[in-house]
């Protein structure tokens, strides 16, 4: 994935989040928190039929 001329990879996302749990500072591993958060949103999504990805028609 690339943002403004930032390519992402998904094991630097692992490297930042040990990174971020070295400390305790709570800004820290909030930060950490929240990219696993995104990262299982982003696998449910991926996970979607694609007839329902963007319809909201998903039926639980």
């Amino acid at each position: 994935m690339d943002i403004k001329g930032i390519t992402l990879y998904p094991e630097m996302n692992t490297k930042i989040k040990d990174i971020l749990r070295l400390g305790n500072d709570p800004v820290c591993l909030y930060a950490a928190a929240r990219i696993e958060q995104l990262e299982k949103e982003l696998e449910r999504y991926q996970n979607f039929p694609e007839d329902k990805q963007y319809s909201g028609l998903l039926e639980e």
